[in-house]
């Protein structure tokens, strides 16, 4: 996540308010610029401004299907298409170059000294490589300075997590009080309850051990 402050009201923020962001100076197709480091976006993005200074002569391609993305407050993340730029991070010697995909989304204040934002998308391939150089222990072996310790170590601790789980978030089971005929041909919509677990988007299906009739098909949604 991002933040911008408005040097007219308020020039020095508390930091018990606002803490660091997660940011790396890395080398995009040889140009030297600031990214964000975001564990919670599944996509990289670069600003509007960035590419039509940095990059025009970088083919913008259009999506062949359209690709919804939701930002943490709810609201759709607009872009004008997606960009193939080759990406050099810094910081460690075991960092490849990597050829990544990036949208290109609208300018915001905070774009002005970080343009980029990488995602999971480039993260989980870079964190694997690493792995593969140093092992289970990497994240104590491969000497990565703060971001990218940070940033690797959630995507870890959020993987291991799932697994405990057995890749599920939660279970959710039927709240009513009576039971319920699904007549054929038609739709119902059964209220749940929902074991304890932080707020988050995620997709409701059948589970592996439940027993569905054939002719009964439970809709995944979010």
């Amino acid at each position: 996540m991002e933040h911008t402050t408005n040097s007219d009201y308020d020039a020095k923020p508390d930091p018990r308010l606002i803490g660091s962001a997660n940011e790396v100076t890395v080398i995009l197709n040889g140009l030297t610029t600031k990214a964000l480091l975001d564990t919670g976006s599944t996509v990289s993005t670069i600003s509007q401004e960035f590419y039509e200074r940095n990059l025009q002569d970088t083919t913008l391609k259009p999506m062949n299907h359209f690709l919804n993305i939701e930002c943490a407050d709810g609201q759709p993340l607009p872009y004008m298409g997606y960009v193939e730029a080759d990406l050099q991070l810094t910081g460690s010697s075991r960092f490849k170059s990597y050829t990544g995909l990036f949208l290109v989304v609208p300018n915001s204040p905070y774009h002005k000294t970080v343009p980029l934002l990488i995602g999971t998308n480039i993260l989980t391939t870079v964190m694997k490589d690493i792995k593969s150089a140093h092992g289970e222990r990497f994240l104590q072996d491969a000497n990565l300075n703060t971001p990218y310790y940070l940033a690797f170590r959630s995507i870890t601790l959020r993987k291991k997590e799932l697994e405990r789980h057995q890749n599920r978030l939660a279970v959710v089971r039927s709240a009513e009080y009576k039971p319920i005929t699904i007549q054929a041909n038609s739709e119902v919509i059964v209220m749940d309850r929902i074991i304890a677990y932080p707020s988050t988007v995620c997709m409701q299906h059948a589970t592996h051990n439940s027993i569905v009739p054939d002719d009964l098909d439970i809709v995944p949604s979010l």
